[in-house]
């Protein structure tokens, strides 16, 4: 049954308010995320709201605030003899070091708030093909007591914590991209589809044996994915697997600033990051 939009208003209201009555007051910060006192909070004491609608509002007030952190990294594509880089999540993004997950419509609003966008599928394949560090998918789902909490605070700090002893048994510390962390909520033109309407968009848990192959050729040679495109949720669907990973707006193209969602909509220049094309679902529809 579908949430009363009343209800999901006054749940993110609490999520906004309970972040705020954790922190001083202070200005908002756009452009710098840290890692302050805050975000290295112990899991087991940061109230993340259980309410997905909540939760998503917790989350962007963070950002807002600068109390979160991402780190940085660049992937590089080529299409008739144009050169594109495009700035990339390095890892999920953290508040109070947990990879949080977000819906959808909360991961289209953190995007908007960061000056980002969702990945494409391209983009998607491009961050697997060119990562410095690999990691295998963490599926957490295997019973049908693990799919009844795979929503819960509880498992997302859970995952996230996973990530980080995967990382940690690394035989060096990685510096650059990560991959696989999970599942990424993605823009496609799919989503304009009568059938698809009210729908989000996901795909990921890449690794170089399991399930189908990759959805575009940027994922290079062996490129499985255990989530192909998919349009089964819809934008409240959250769980543990569904972390943010986006891609910024600034990027280059032939060694000159560009703006992403120019970039996929030009007839040429959209082949470096959309394997179609030119795109029109530039944010995720409804949000």
């Amino acid at each position: 049954m579908a949430m009363d939009p009343v209800a999901i208003l006054l749940l993110a209201g609490l999520g906004l308010l309970a972040a705020r009555a954790l922190r001083a007051e202070e200005p908002h910060g756009m452009h710098t995320l840290r890692a302050g006192s805050t975000a290295l909070m112990r899991a087991q004491d940061a109230p993340f709201p259980e309410m997905a609608a909540a939760r998503d509002a917790y989350i962007l007030d963070a950002v807002q605030r600068g109390d979160a952190n991402v780190s940085w990294g660049v992937v590089r594509s080529s299409y008739a003899g144009h050169e594109g880089e495009f700035r990339v999540f390095a890892d999920a993004l953290k508040v109070h070091g947990v990879r949080v997950t977000l819906t959808a419509a909360g991961q289209q609003r953190v995007a908007d708030a960061m000056g980002c966008m969702l990945l494409t599928l391209k983009l998607s394949d491009l961050i697997w093909a060119q990562r410095q560090a690999t990691l295998p998918p963490l599926t957490m789902s295997a019973t049908q007591a693990d799919l009844m909490v795979m929503s819960t605070v509880a498992r997302m700090v859970e995952y996230s914590r996973k990530i980080d002893a995967a990382i940690a048994a690394l035989a060096t510390p990685p510096e650059g991209i990560v991959s696989t962390v999970g599942k990424h909520w993605v823009i496609d033109d799919a989503l304009l589809l009568a059938v698809h309407k009210g729908k989000a968009a996901n795909y990921g848990w890449h690794n170089s044996k399991m399930g189908p192959p990759c959805a575009t050729s940027a994922g290079g040679s062996g490129c499985h994915v255990l989530q192909g495109p998919g349009y089964a949720h819809n934008l409240m669907h959250t769980d543990y697997s569904q972390n943010c990973v986006l891609v910024s707006r600034d990027c280059s193209v032939d060694g000159a600033p560009s703006d992403l969602m120019k970039v996929l909509q030009d007839p040429v220049l959209s082949f470096l990051a959309s394997h179609k094309g030119p795109m029109h679902v530039l944010r995720q529809p409804g949000v």
